[in-house]
């Protein structure tokens, strides 16, 4: 264990307190930093990649979607089009919104993420809640309409289903409302 970690919660607070002022000062350059660690804390210096390049004419830096494959997506209203329009599938098309939620959990597919974007969705862009229900949610209200020995077999048959349509991932684990009363007549059968 540090020493630092030894000191009291006040000592260790204040030592934290006048590190974050120290690094504000170097921040607002009303302080200079020294020792073999200063250059850490200076502000970079503008340095040239190429011999053209000149620090005191910064090149505007070019949009990706200002290419061929997407022409007139330079200005934020185009954007402002482009989400509402994704907005409104979102809010008529199940499919589209497990789609959405499907891609936004790529990077971090966990529990907790999913049930952050599926409210910002919910909040933001007004979607129906059971548009997209987790596997859980749905377990849960199959079970409220019956057969709750047959669930298991039937979402295992229905995940099969879904590998075979290229479905995988967070998404496979997403159902809405025609999947719901998919799910509803096999029991029933």
């Amino acid at each position: 264990m540090a020493a630092y970690e030894l000191l009291s919660w006040t000592h260790q607070e204040d030592l934290l307190t006048a590190a974050a002022v120290a690094m504000d000062l170097v921040a607002q350059r009303r302080l200079r930093p020294r020792g073999t660690l200063a250059a850490v804390l200076a502000p970079p210096h503008a340095e040239l990649i190429y011999l053209s390049d000149d620090p005191r004419h910064p090149r505007q830096p070019r949009n990706a979607l200002s290419d061929s494959r997407h022409p007139g997506l330079d200005r934020r209203a185009d954007y402002r089009e482009l989400f509402d329009e994704l907005a409104r599938s979102v809010r008529t098309d199940a499919d589209t919104t497990r789609r959405l939620l499907a891609f936004l959990l790529a990077t971090a597919p966990g529990p907790a993420n999913l049930d952050r974007e599926r409210d910002i969705l919910i909040r933001d862009t007004g979607m129906p809640p059971d548009y997209v229900r987790t596997r859980a949610e749905t377990e849960a209200l199959l079970i409220l309409h019956g057969h709750p020995s047959e669930i298991g077999r039937v979402l295992a048959e229905f995940a099969a289903e879904f590998a075979q349509r290229g479905v995988s991932g967070p998404a496979a684990d997403l159902f809405g409302p025609e999947d719901f009363a998919r799910l509803r007549a096999r029991l029933d059968r």
